[in-house]
């Protein structure tokens, strides 16, 4: 089902985050836009439950049943609540960015103004004087914003299940912090729309092959929300995530909408590699080891490491993909969330602290994500007989869920097939450079994973069944860890070679090579190929690479763009207005009081823009010093001069943003008026500032 939250008054989504000047901050995304996390939507429903549970005299153990506990998953599958119209707004920022065209910049700080307000709140004493240090900045969303999400309740068993969860939902009436001052107060709307995006059509490729054929299915992996993929890294109350999709994710998604495929799945008769970037259709994979960067040097020239080179570099740590003499970088964009979490919810009692339900205990930790919109491409390998089965009962794409947290907040993905391919024999030479793609697990004589050159030449060896010379290596290692959901519990700890890593060997004394070489790029090497451990690239050299940038693509800025970016544009505008009248000239704090000051900006709140509001107190002060200082200072001194200048000085700032937005005059008006007060407010601290007050 659809869900849509409109807020109905000021509403402080926490991030539970603070800067320098406001203490309590609300969640946006990367570019500003602000959004319901999931978490807090199933919090404040199981809540809300719970209240309907004890309304109408029912176990809370249904409620359990609905949301999970910290031992069982629940049946619920809720995302992030985006802004309504949060895609086209991104692609219209987007659009906004690349136009190469001069324009007025938009910050991240105009997006967030265009949905928020400050509010600041302190503490009375019992002397109605404010306590002092109790000042608080907090910043709220404004009213009548409105937020979408889907939430999938088709797990939901029974009528019960289902009508405590729908009272729940409509029993919701406020979300966030100091909903008992007034804020908070939301709107929700359902509706029974289905995910649009998701279609149904199924795999058809035209090609056929036969069971000698090995044929390998493109996919791609788009991340719908926030992926976690944990990673053995990170400090005790930091999750790090991977930057690309290991096949043991990949594997579980596929047998979850391919059960009818499982056993050849786990069986390793169809192998799912991992998914790297992909990015304006090149495919990225992790930088070779043996490739590095030199320091200080703006050209970006990637060397080959070796003991000649004097220079001083540094390792790439991301994905590139090298054509000819040239090579690209890329890097998935992550995001950091901060959350906390609870050790229990009690049932309040007049004995308790306070009434009603509280949380006890608890701690924080932060999750890094992978950003939504990322793409990653991947293959599925098997043999053609394998093939038809696998294409003749799936659909064209699906959508699945991935990672940590994966059924709130993140971890939905869309993977979706393109055109298949035959692998044809490669043919090289005897001589190459191995380049590790995924990490690779290797078992000493002891059976114990250990990471060196004689162990990797030893399976090099029994490969190709030859003589494997391994000339040059440069390892990098890691520590792999995985969790069977199963069991619930870790695997055993395991050392593995990380993936970029990179040997150089020599093959004597060899047969034909043409097949070994394309196993060793199908199926890996080392140990649990299967599960997507030990793939790689082959390469027959490599020399240095002249790095390229690259083009995001240029879409025109449609009329719908512009209405979008509406409020945004108006944000920058007064920022902009801002920034223009802090350029206040010299003569001017030498010749305007302080108090003075203060009688202007209370006229300039109430000035409607003509020098008519102004005649009557121009005509108190004519003759007197106030005056005097106003004409010396060339400013509001005559009907004259506010007839013409009032306006003027945002009349010009407009001017650089006719193409974008045409204010009314109303709020023409506005700015004039946040530019003079921001003026006087700039002038009179300059005034003091010169005093040594």
């Amino acid at each position: 089902m659809l869900v849509t939250i409109k807020t109905k008054s000021y509403t402080i989504i926490g991030s539970a985050e603070a800067t320098s000047l406001i203490d309590t901050d609300i969640v946006f995304d990367p570019d500003g836009l602000p959004y319901i996390p999931s978490r807090r939507i199933k919090g404040l429903l199981r809540k809300s439950a719970m209240d309907i549970c004890d309304i109408s005299g029912k176990d809370r153990d249904i409620v359990n049943r609905i949301f999970g506990t910290g031992d069982e998953e629940g049946k619920l599958r809720i995302d992030n609540f985006y802004l309504k119209n949060y895609k086209e707004l991104k692609e219209a920022i987007r659009c906004y960015d690349r136009i190469g065209s001069v324009k007025p910049y938009i910050t991240r700080d105009d997006i967030i103004e265009s949905f928020t307000e400050l509010r600041e709140r302190t503490a009375i004493d019992q002397h109605g004087i404010a306590r002092e240090g109790s000042l608080r900045v907090y910043r709220v969303l404004k009213p009548g914003i409105e937020f979408a999400g889907l939430i999938d309740d088709s797990l939901l068993s029974d009528s019960e299940e289902r009508h405590i969860f729908n009272y729940a939902l409509k029993n919701l009436r406020r979300i966030g912090m100091q909903i008992n001052r007034g804020y908070g107060r939301i709107d929700i709307s359902i509706s029974d729309e289905k995910n649009k995006d998701n279609t149904t059509l199924p795999f058809r490729p035209e090609a056929t092959y036969t069971t000698q054929d090995t044929v390998k299915i493109p996919f791609t992996v788009e991340t719908l929300l926030p992926v976690v993929i944990a990673k053995q890294a990170g400090g005790p109350n930091f999750v790090e995530t991977y930057r690309y999709i290991p096949s043991t994710t990949l594997r579980g998604a596929f047998i979850k909408e391919m059960p009818f495929l499982a056993e050849e799945i786990i069986n390793g008769n169809l192998i799912i590699t991992p998914a790297h970037p992909y990015v304006e259709e090149k495919e990225f994979y992790p930088a070779p080891r043996i490739l590095e960067r030199e320091k200080d040097k703006e050209e970006e020239v990637l060397f080959i490491k070796t003991d000649k080179i004097e220079k001083k570099t540094k390792p790439l740590e991301t994905f590139i993909h090298i054509v000819d003499d040239k090579y690209f970088e890329y890097s998935p964009h992550t995001i950091t969330f901060f959350h906390t979490t609870v050790n229990d919810i009690l049932k309040g009692s007049a004995s308790e602290e306070g009434f009603g339900d509280f949380i006890t205990g608890g701690g924080i930790f932060n999750y890094e994500a992978i950003e939504s919109g990322e793409v990653f491409k991947g293959y599925i390998i098997c043999n053609g007989g394998l093939f038809r089965r696998f294409s003749e009962s799936i659909k064209e794409e699906f959508e699945a869920r991935i990672g940590r947290s994966k059924y709130v907040q993140y971890g939905r993905i869309k993977i979706r097939f393109l055109k298949p391919e035959k692998v044809e024999p490669l043919d090289l030479g005897d001589e190459f450079y191995i380049v590790f793609t995924s990490p690779a697990i290797f078992y000493n004589e002891f059976g114990k994973t250990e990471v060196s050159t004689t162990v990797i030449k030893r399976y090099l060896d029994e490969f190709f069944g030859c003589d494997v010379e391994v000339s040059s290596a440069v390892l990098g290692v890691e520590y792999l860890e995985g969790f069977i959901n199963k069991w619930n519990c870790k695997n055993n700890r395991e050392l593995a070679l990380k993936e970029g890593s990179t040997i150089h060997v020599k093959l004597n004394n060899h047969g034909c090579l043409e097949k070994k070489i394309t196993d060793l790029l199908n199926y890996g090497i080392g140990e649990r190929t299967i599960h997507g451990f030990g793939r790689v690239k082959i390469f027959e050299g490599f020399s240095n690479y002249e790095k390229k940038t690259l083009k995001a693509e240029k879409k025109p800025l449609k009329e719908d763009h512009k209405g979008l970016l509406r409020d945004i544009l108006y944000s920058s505008l007064k920022r902009r207005v801002k920034v223009e009248a802090l350029k206040i000239e010299e003569k001017n704090i030498r010749m305007i009081p302080s108090t003075l000051i203060e009688r202007l900006k209370r006229m300039i709140e109430k000035a409607d823009g003509t020098s008519q509001y102004f005649e009557k107190w121009l005509e108190e002060i004519k003759g007197k010093r106030a005056h005097e200082h106003l004409e010396n200072a060339r400013l509001f001194h005559s009907p004259e001069w506010i007839e013409n200048n009032f306006k003027k000085p945002v009349k010009n700032i407009i001017e650089s943003y006719k193409d974008f937005i045409t204010p009314t005059e109303d709020e023409i008006l506005e700015l004039s008026r946040l530019y003079w007060r921001t003026y006087f407010d700039a002038l009179r601290k300059k005034i003091k500032r010169r005093q040594g007050r």
